[in-house]
Protein backbone atom coordinates (compact mmCIF):
# COMPACT_ATOMS: atom_id res chain seq x y z
CA UNK A 1 0.00 0.00 0.00
CA UNK A 2 1.15 3.50 -0.84
CA UNK A 3 0.48 6.10 1.84
CA UNK A 4 1.73 9.53 2.69
CA UNK A 5 1.03 13.23 2.79
CA UNK A 6 0.53 15.82 0.08
CA UNK A 7 1.40 19.43 0.94
CA UNK A 8 -1.14 22.04 -0.13
CA UNK A 9 -2.32 25.45 0.94
CA UNK A 10 -0.38 25.60 4.21
CA UNK A 11 -1.34 22.09 5.33
CA UNK A 12 -0.95 18.42 4.42
CA UNK A 13 -3.53 15.85 3.36
CA UNK A 14 -3.05 12.21 4.31
CA UNK A 15 -3.85 9.58 1.65
CA UNK A 16 -3.67 5.84 1.08
CA UNK A 17 -3.70 3.96 -2.24
CA UNK A 18 -3.69 0.23 -2.97
CA UNK A 19 -4.36 -2.21 -5.79
CA UNK A 20 -4.18 -1.78 -9.53
CA UNK A 21 -6.63 -1.22 -12.32
CA UNK A 22 -9.03 1.64 -12.92
CA UNK A 23 -8.76 4.24 -10.14
CA UNK A 24 -11.59 4.51 -7.61
CA UNK A 25 -11.42 7.47 -5.23
CA UNK A 26 -13.36 7.18 -1.97
CA UNK A 27 -14.42 10.40 -0.21
CA UNK A 28 -15.74 10.14 3.33
CA UNK A 29 -18.67 12.01 4.95
CA UNK A 30 -18.05 15.14 6.97
CA UNK A 31 -18.42 13.45 10.35
CA UNK A 32 -15.82 10.74 9.65
CA UNK A 33 -12.45 10.15 8.03
CA UNK A 34 -10.96 7.71 5.51
CA UNK A 35 -11.50 4.77 7.89
CA UNK A 36 -15.23 4.80 7.13
CA UNK A 37 -14.21 2.83 4.00
CA UNK A 38 -12.33 0.09 5.92
CA UNK A 39 -14.86 -2.60 5.11
CA UNK A 40 -14.78 -1.86 1.38
CA UNK A 41 -11.02 -1.25 1.11
CA UNK A 42 -9.63 -4.76 0.59
CA UNK A 43 -12.45 -5.83 -1.71
CA UNK A 44 -12.03 -2.82 -3.98
CA UNK A 45 -8.21 -3.10 -3.98
CA UNK A 46 -8.54 -6.58 -5.51
CA UNK A 47 -9.85 -5.10 -8.77
CA UNK A 48 -9.11 -1.36 -8.72
CA UNK A 49 -6.47 1.14 -7.77
CA UNK A 50 -8.36 2.45 -4.78
CA UNK A 51 -7.52 5.79 -3.17
CA UNK A 52 -8.88 7.24 0.04
CA UNK A 53 -7.81 10.29 1.97
CA UNK A 54 -8.65 12.41 4.97
CA UNK A 55 -10.35 15.64 3.95
CA UNK A 56 -8.67 18.70 5.42
CA UNK A 57 -9.17 18.87 9.20
CA UNK A 58 -10.14 15.17 9.61
CA UNK A 59 -8.20 12.04 10.54
CA UNK A 60 -4.48 12.51 9.87
CA UNK A 61 -4.99 15.63 7.72
CA UNK A 62 -4.34 18.91 9.47
CA UNK A 63 -6.77 21.81 9.32
CA UNK A 64 -5.99 25.25 8.01
CA UNK A 65 -7.01 28.77 8.92
CA UNK A 66 -6.46 29.96 5.33
CA UNK A 67 -9.39 29.86 2.89
CA UNK A 68 -9.55 26.62 0.91
CA UNK A 69 -11.80 24.42 -1.16
CA UNK A 70 -12.29 20.70 -0.48
CA UNK A 71 -12.69 19.91 -4.16
CA UNK A 72 -9.54 21.92 -5.03
CA UNK A 73 -7.72 19.80 -2.43
CA UNK A 74 -9.07 16.69 -4.18
CA UNK A 75 -7.89 18.05 -7.54
CA UNK A 76 -4.38 18.54 -6.17
CA UNK A 77 -4.38 15.08 -4.62
CA UNK A 78 -5.37 13.26 -7.82
CA UNK A 79 -2.89 15.34 -9.82
CA UNK A 80 -0.15 14.43 -7.32
CA UNK A 81 -1.06 10.73 -7.62
CA UNK A 82 -1.12 10.90 -11.42
CA UNK A 83 -4.81 9.98 -11.65
CA UNK A 84 -6.02 11.09 -15.06
CA UNK A 85 -9.54 9.64 -14.88
CA UNK A 86 -11.32 7.89 -12.02
CA UNK A 87 -14.54 6.61 -10.53
CA UNK A 88 -15.42 8.83 -7.56
CA UNK A 89 -17.47 7.47 -4.67
CA UNK A 90 -18.65 10.07 -2.18
CA UNK A 91 -20.71 9.61 0.94
CA UNK A 92 -22.76 12.64 2.11
CA UNK A 93 -20.31 15.58 2.20
CA UNK A 94 -17.85 13.43 0.24
CA UNK A 95 -20.42 13.24 -2.53
CA UNK A 96 -20.70 17.03 -2.60
CA UNK A 97 -16.92 17.25 -2.97
CA UNK A 98 -17.02 14.75 -5.87
CA UNK A 99 -19.91 16.64 -7.48
CA UNK A 100 -17.99 19.93 -7.29
CA UNK A 101 -14.98 18.24 -8.88
CA UNK A 102 -17.17 16.83 -11.68
CA UNK A 103 -18.50 20.32 -12.47
CA UNK A 104 -15.03 21.90 -12.42
CA UNK A 105 -13.04 19.09 -14.09
CA UNK A 106 -15.41 16.70 -15.88
CA UNK A 107 -12.52 15.26 -17.90
CA UNK A 108 -11.16 13.45 -14.81
CA UNK A 109 -14.49 11.84 -13.88
CA UNK A 110 -15.20 8.40 -15.32
CA UNK A 111 -18.24 7.98 -13.07
CA UNK A 112 -19.82 9.30 -9.88
CA UNK A 113 -21.40 7.29 -7.10
CA UNK A 114 -23.09 9.78 -4.79
CA UNK A 115 -24.54 8.34 -1.60
CA UNK A 116 -26.86 10.54 0.44
CA UNK A 117 -25.46 13.68 -1.13
CA UNK A 118 -27.48 16.87 -1.04
CA UNK A 119 -27.59 19.69 -3.54
CA UNK A 120 -26.08 23.02 -2.53
CA UNK A 121 -28.57 25.13 -0.61
CA UNK A 122 -30.84 22.21 0.38
CA UNK A 123 -31.21 21.95 4.14
CA UNK A 124 -31.71 18.56 5.80
CA UNK A 125 -34.81 17.94 7.89
CA UNK A 126 -34.59 18.23 11.67
CA UNK A 127 -34.84 14.44 11.98
CA UNK A 128 -32.05 13.88 9.42
CA UNK A 129 -29.88 16.43 11.16
CA UNK A 130 -30.48 14.76 14.55
CA UNK A 131 -29.56 11.34 13.09
CA UNK A 132 -26.43 12.83 11.51
CA UNK A 133 -25.37 14.14 14.91
CA UNK A 134 -26.05 10.71 16.45
CA UNK A 135 -23.95 9.07 13.73
CA UNK A 136 -21.14 11.56 14.25
CA UNK A 137 -21.11 11.00 18.03
CA UNK A 138 -21.09 7.22 17.61
CA UNK A 139 -18.32 7.35 15.01
CA UNK A 140 -16.22 9.68 17.16
CA UNK A 141 -16.64 7.27 20.09
CA UNK A 142 -15.44 4.38 17.90
CA UNK A 143 -18.86 2.69 17.67
CA UNK A 144 -19.03 2.15 13.90
CA UNK A 145 -22.01 -0.22 14.09
CA UNK A 146 -24.07 2.40 15.96
CA UNK A 147 -22.97 5.09 13.49
CA UNK A 148 -24.19 2.98 10.57
CA UNK A 149 -27.49 2.30 12.39
CA UNK A 150 -28.05 6.04 12.85
CA UNK A 151 -27.22 6.71 9.21
CA UNK A 152 -29.61 4.00 8.02
CA UNK A 153 -32.40 5.35 10.24
CA UNK A 154 -31.83 8.81 8.77
CA UNK A 155 -31.58 7.80 5.13
CA UNK A 156 -33.75 4.71 4.73
CA UNK A 157 -37.41 5.64 4.88
CA UNK A 158 -38.71 2.16 5.71
CA UNK A 159 -36.66 -0.72 7.12
CA UNK A 160 -39.19 -3.16 5.69
CA UNK A 161 -39.16 -1.65 2.19
CA UNK A 162 -35.37 -1.50 2.17
CA UNK A 163 -34.92 -5.06 3.43
CA UNK A 164 -32.91 -3.52 6.22
CA UNK A 165 -33.77 -5.91 9.00
CA UNK A 166 -30.95 -7.85 10.62
CA UNK A 167 -29.64 -9.03 7.23
CA UNK A 168 -29.87 -5.55 5.70
CA UNK A 169 -27.92 -3.97 8.55
CA UNK A 170 -25.21 -6.63 8.24
CA UNK A 171 -24.96 -6.02 4.49
CA UNK A 172 -24.73 -2.26 5.05
CA UNK A 173 -21.84 -2.84 7.43
CA UNK A 174 -19.91 -5.26 5.23
CA UNK A 175 -20.94 -4.95 1.58
CA UNK A 176 -18.60 -3.30 -0.91
CA UNK A 177 -19.84 -0.11 -2.54
CA UNK A 178 -19.12 -1.24 -6.10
Amino acid sequence: MDRGYVAMGGTRLYYEAAGSGDPVVLIHPGFADRRVWDRQWDCLAEEYRVVRYDVRGTGKSAGSSAPYSDYADLEKLIDFLGVQRAHFVGLATGGSIALDLAVDRPEVVESLVLVSTSYPGVRPSAVSERRRREAQAAYTAGRLDQAVEAILRAWVRSWKDAGAGRYGRKRALTAPVL
